[in-house]
């Protein structure tokens, strides 16, 4: 199954870009048509602290550079790390 049609994957989408303010994580421009990456390039691992929206952009950049999980990761927990695990919990009522 690719990862476009995972269940989770699909479920997890429209709510990662809108934990992040539907803005990509390197510009936080908002952007229409964002990706959901996922940060350790494993397209099997579908927790919502591996998902990050990019822009066409970015998601381009970060296929086809030298950017590494950990760059990624450096910006993820800048930005909103903390505001996605309260906004997971809020949700889910956990």
């Amino acid at each position: 199954m690719s990862n476009h049609q995972d269940p989770v994957f699909k479920f997890l989408k429209p709510l990662i870009i809108y934990a992040y303010h539907g803005e990509c994580i390197l510009c936080r421009a908002p952007r229409s048509g964002l990706h959901v990456h996922h940060v350790d390039f494993n397209s099997s691992n579908n927790s919502a602290l591996n998902l990050v929206p990019l822009c066409n952009k970015h998601h381009k950049f970060v296929h086809t550079h030298s950017v590494t999980r950990l760059h990624v990761l450096d910006y993820k927990n800048m930005i909103i790390l903390s505001d996605l695990n309260d906004f997971i919990r809020e949700y889910f009522n956990i």
